[in-house]
């Protein structure tokens, strides 16, 4: 098995037994009970092109079910690509969009 997949199903037994095991990291929006009912979203940026990464919350202040959307405006404005998705296991959307958004920055891409 390669080294990523061992480190992902490594990540999700950990957390089926540690609820708490996905806590938020810095690269990870701070989103207090107050913020739960907006989605979250990362805007990415590089030569003139725009991305958005947005963490989209079904059952707001619930953090499951969610989604993580991509949009790329440029190609297709307002539409989005659900890139991942959670219906019970919290942090999940938070953790895949926070490694997705590292991912576009190493790429060039500047995000806030």
């Amino acid at each position: 098995m390669p080294t990523i997949q061992k480190s992902i199903a490594f990540a999700l037994l950990i957390n089926l037994f540690t609820p708490m095991a996905w806590s938020q990291t810095s690269s990870t929006p701070d989103t207090s009970e107050d913020d739960a009912t907006q989605p979250t979203m990362y805007k990415c940026e590089l030569q003139g092109l725009t991305r958005k990464v947005e963490i989209a919350y079904e059952a707001a202040p619930s953090k499951v079910p969610c989604a993580v959307n991509y949009y790329k405006n440029a190609d297709a404005p307002n539409e989005a690509s659900v890139l991942w998705s959670a219906q019970n296991m919290e942090g999940y959307c938070e953790e895949k969009a926070a490694e997705f958004v590292e991912k576009l920055q190493s790429w060039g891409w500047s995000c806030s």
